[in-house]
């Protein structure tokens, strides 16, 4: 299963024995209410140390290249109750944080969020002192990065896609122009891909396939697999698009054309 979380290692320069800790699962769904609105994640230490945790959930908002920026904010930590929020996790032991969506139960479309476990900057023998900075006592720490869904029932996604020709100024090292050495652009027509979840849930596009067909000569090409590595296991929350850029097919005549987008089944 794709897994649209991130494993995060801050080295932060010290020789002491490193702390490890696990967190799961990586993705979970939630019901707006009822018992389905709660879960539970497990959090484990391997390692020989104490590791003060944190637990948190953000908003997840990408733009169009799928960047995310993550920003606490007070109308998310109302919607959630985690419990524990912080814990120092002794050697060996493993613990259940609650999680539960106590918003408002009437959603006409999913919620997605990040919930991130994360080591805290904390000198576990002495809990009241902590450090703005990475120290010296902590040379690994891990942030895990999940992903957290809150789906009304019923909810569907709805893919649209579409195609267009575009100009983009291509930077060149010497030739004719330019000469020896020099840098100067040249430009050439790509294709613009934008695709967009109108529906009410997120989808990931695990195997897709693009059918291309010029409206000057009606030849069509079929894209899949290794040809489409930046959609294969595209995740598209509800309500947002993505912009792709693919280099256009050297067998299709370069102008308007017709595109559709399936996906290959399992």
């Amino acid at each position: 299963m794709f897994r649209t979380a991130a494993l995060i290692l801050i080295i932060a320069g010290a020789t002491s024995a490193h702390a490890a800790f696990e967190f799961s699962p990586i993705i979970s769904k939630l019901a707006p209410s009822g018992p389905e609105a709660s879960t539970t994640f497990n959090v484990s230490n391997s390692g020989d140390n104490k590791i003060p945790i944190q637990v948190t959930i953000v908003a997840r908002d990408p733009d169009e290249t799928g960047k995310e920026v993550y920003a606490e904010n007070e109308d998310i930590s109302d919607m959630f109750r985690i419990f524990p929020a912080q814990m120092v996790l002794n050697p060996k032991e493993t613990r259940a944080i609650r999680v539960s969506y106590v918003g408002t139960p009437k959603l006409k479309s999913e919620l997605a969020f990040r919930i991130i476990a994360e080591e805290l900057p904390v000198d576990v023998t002495d809990p009241k002192k902590v450090y703005k900075k990475a120290v010296a006592n902590v040379s690994i720490a891990i942030k895990y990065v999940g992903s957290l869904y809150v789906t009304p029932p019923g909810a569907k996604s709805e893919m649209l896609l579409e195609a267009q020709p575009v100009d983009q100024e291509v930077p060149v090292t010497g030739g004719k122009t330019a000469g020896k050495g020099k840098v100067t652009t040249v430009t050439e027509k790509v294709l613009v891909l934008t695709v967009t979840n109108k529906g009410s849930t997120h989808e990931i596009i695990r195997k897709p396939i693009l059918k291309l067909q010029s409206l000057a000569d009606k030849s069509e090409i079929v894209l899949q697999g290794a040809e489409l590595p930046t959609l294969a296991n595209l995740n598209i929350l509800a309500g947002k698009t993505r912009k792709f850029i693919l280099t256009w097919p050297k067998t299709l005549p370069v102008g308007p054309l017709k595109a559709s987008f399936e996906v290959a089944k399992e």
